[in-house]
Formats: structure tokens, sequence, C-alpha cells
């Protein structure tokens, strides 16, 4: 049951964990950015406004870019192990 569930998801990831990861990556993308705005004295309303709004309407995006690097970097530290 749970290899047929993970086949039916999403990048193999339950609706549940999918939900989480995008969250997570969500929070981890404002952050960065947010702290980048603020180090460059660029932070205000407007453009944190125009951040949080790309977070929450490009999610999907986000995520799969996140998913992608997370994949690489596994993917060079198995190949640097053997």
């Amino acid at each position: 049951m749970a290899v047929i569930e993970r086949l039916r998801t999403k990048e193999g990831m339950t609706v549940n964990e999918l939900i989480s990861f995008e969250q997570l990556t969500r929070i981890q993308y404002l952050v960065a950015n947010g702290f980048q705005l603020l180090a460059d004295e660029k932070l205000n309303g407007d453009e944190w406004h125009k951040l949080r709004l790309y977070a929450k309407e490009k999610i999907d995006v986000i995520a799969a870019r996140a998913l992608a690097n997370l994949r690489s970097k596994v993917t060079s530290e198995i190949e640097s192990t053997t």
C-alpha cells in the first residue's frame, strides 16, 4: 500500500508530505530573501508584500527548485563517497 501511495503522488511524496515540504520551502524562501532585502537596506512594505505574494502564487516553482537542489546535493554526496 505504501509503495502504491508513493507512486501515485508527486515526487514520491504523500499529499501531507508535499504540503509540509511546500510550507517549509515557502518559509525558507521568505526568510532567506527577506533577510537579504534587509541586509541590502531594500526591505519595505511594498517589497515584502511582493515577496509574500510571489511565495504564495509560485510555491510550486519554489518547491521544485528546492527539491532539485536537494536531489543534486544528495547525488553529489553519494558520488563523492563511491
